[in-house]
């Protein structure tokens, strides 16, 4: 649609649920795209409104002494003193926040070819006081008072320092803003470029497709635009064809993100994600190699599965606040059912929304078909499939056991500081302790018929692009709090599948917490509509799991060591959850207490006439 909005001309939209800032309004029709029976809730904001919101940014200042020349080699010395320290910690992509830098130094230094202005590649190496250091790349460019207006104007947290120099003023920022640098990092790629540092070299590879997606670009034409969302990476686009990513935390080895998606474009040939197009490394030697980032072909989208699901989600409560109807009560089911069954009576499916469920019961053909096609290996070593052995079976519950006694204990510590609402579930929760011990044990009782595989390794509904008509899975990077080397072991598929029935719970809960049309005092009457709304769709989604992958020798042929499984994964996604939340977001808490609580009580639920409540 496009919409008339010259009235307010040069305010900025926020997205009212993720709180993402959309595009400025111009004199120009302002074009948005929405899903069938879709909705944004915007709030539009003056600039300088915004600006008053946000922390100032201040400029590090770099003041030549009398007579000292302005080099290349002095800036780079002057960054390293003070300026890059300062930029790289208050980063969006900086992992190491919650420890204390000591030091940051250039490693290396590796010149862009075919820009105007002075533009390097900085490998840099954060030194910590008790662990070990961390690499990070930084596009750095140098231009002087000029060329820098717009940077100024639109992207002043771009701007790593200036420079002053006797009036002739230069400054520093971060290359990813600048439209000539991304242009050259797919020229690069394009012609298969090799550029030098100083102790290493950026080489590129091209995948079998890139001239199919190549083709696409206008050559005379063509933009390029950054993605501005908060992510530990960087990426941006190139009209409708590509969308590269560059990782800004470096380790050895080839990331998994760049693996995988080669495996699944050129060998499998999945077609439900962005299909690989080329990758940028960095070599320090023959045998060492760093994964700097990928070129992918570029997905049209409608959004992320987590946005399509709050949608969903607000479109239901509020037909629930409307309705004000009765509680269904559950059918009879299996004792082996994990979630219960979803087939409630037809006004409760109407209720959920008939479209939704389709697309919900699609993601599961897709998460199945995902798993098929990494399993599908024969000869690559590092995809075949692997039974399981009882050594990883008591590996897995050990884990599990480290990652819920770890999240419980900072519970406790935790305790007087939670809301007062979370106090209650917390307590119920800590109570639990032995309970959850002896429910992750189920899956050492006896030996599991079933197989690892490479896995999506990080997979939530943010993982999941909404294409109007069908879904996509996006970023194999996995879980980034872990080593590279740690996110290319084989697991169990079920991880994945109990990480996207997590992520059914959060949206259920934060779309009634966190949606800014429901009032605080319907809270209490919509936690039980969430609840079902939470079962019904990962029913649907369990459901269609294991109708597309039949007799596949990768899950268990039993349906009680499955629901073991995943079970026991669902404890230790609940967990994990508890303790990011205690350090990042205690007010959110609450969602994974409800989740580790739901977990037991599926886990003892009677099999007939039992009430949602």
């Amino acid at each position: 649609m496009e919409l008339e909005l010259n009235e307010m001309d040069g305010c900025i939209p926020r997205e009212m649920f993720s709180q993402n800032e959309f595009p400025a309004v111009s004199d120009k029709p302002y074009t948005l795209t929405l899903t069938p029976h879709g909705h944004f809730w915007l709030l539009l904001e003056r600039p300088e409104d915004i600006e008053e919101k946000r922390p100032e940014h201040t400029v590090y200042k770099i003041g030549l002494e009398e007579g000292e020349e302005l080099t290349e080699a002095m800036i780079l010395t002057q960054l390293e003193r003070g300026a890059l320290r300062k930029f790289v910690q208050n980063a969006r992509w900086f992992a190491g926040k919650s420890r204390t830098a000591r030091s940051i130094k250039i490693t290396d230094q590796i010149r862009l070819r075919g820009v105007d202005s002075t533009t390097l590649l900085l490998i840099v190496e954060v030194s910590y006081k008790e662990e070990d250091p961390e690499n990070y790349l930084v596009p750095i460019v140098i231009a002087d008072k000029e060329h820098m207006n717009r940077i100024e104007t639109e992207f002043p947290q771009a701007i790593i320092a200036e420079i002053e120099n006797g009036g002739e003023d230069y400054f520093v920022y971060d290359a990813s803003f600048d439209g000539d640098f991304r242009e050259a990092l797919l020229e690069m790629v394009r012609k298969r470029r090799v550029l030098k540092g100083q102790k290493g070299m950026l080489t590129t590879s091209r995948g079998r497709n890139f001239k199919q997606f190549d083709a696409l670009l206008d050559e005379k034409e063509y933009t390029t635009r950054l993605i501005g969302t908060e992510q530990s990476n960087t990426s941006f686009i190139f009209d409708d064809a590509f969308i590269m990513k560059l990782y800004r935390k470096l380790e050895s080895g080839i990331n998994p993100d760049t693996e995988v998606s080669r495996m699944l474009t050129e060998r499998a040939r999945f077609e439900h994600v962005p299909a690989f197009a080329g990758s940028l490394e960095y070599k320090k030697s023959p045998r060492e190699t760093v994964s700097v980032g990928i070129l992918q072909q570029l997905i049209p989208n409608q959004g992320d599965g987590w946005s399509f699901a709050l949608d969903q989600a607000g479109q239901y409560f509020e037909r629930i606040l409307s309705d004000q109807p009765q509680l269904p009560r559950l059918e009879e089911r299996e004792e082996t059912d994990i979630i219960p069954a979803h087939e409630w009576n037809g006004a409760y499916a109407d209720m959920v929304g008939g479209f939704f469920a389709e697309m919900i019961s699609l993601l599961g053909q897709r998460t199945a078909e995902l798993h098929e096609s990494l399993a599908s290996a024969r000869k690559e070593k590092e995809f075949v499939p692997e039974k399981f052995s009882t050594l990883y079976q008591r590996s897995v519950y050990q884990s599990i056991r480290s990652q819920i006694r770890q999240s419980l204990d900072l519970l406790g510590k935790h305790y007087r500081k939670l809301p007062n609402e979370s106090k209650p579930l917390a307590s119920e929760v800590l109570d639990s302790r032995s309970m959850l011990y002896k429910l992750a044990s189920r899956i050492i009782e006896k030996k599991i018929d079933a197989k690892k595989i490479r896995i999506h390794g990080d997979y939530h509904l943010g993982q999941i692009l909404f294409t109007g008509k069908d879904v996509a899975i996006i970023d194999f990077e996995g879980e980034p709090a872990h080593t590279i080397s740690e996110r290319r072991i084989k697991r169990s598929p079920l991880r994945d599948v109990a990480g996207m029935v997590r992520s059914f719970h959060y949206a259920a809960h934060s779309g009634v917490r966190h949606n800014p049309s429901i009032r605080h005092e319907d809270y209490d009457a919509l936690e039980p509509w969430a609840e079902l709304w939470s079962n019904f769709i990962a029913g649907i989604y369990l459901d269609s799991y294991r109708k597309t992958v039949g007799k596949a020798d990768f899950i268990p042929k039993n349906n009680i060591d499955f629901n073991d499984l995943v079970r026991a994964f669902l404890l230790e996604k609940a967990a994990y959850e508890i303790g990011y939340e205690l350090n990042n977001r205690p007010e959110w808490v609450i969602i994974p207490l409800k989740g580790t609580l739901q977990i037991l009580n599926l886990s003892q639920a009677k099999t007939k006439g039992s009430d949602t409540k």
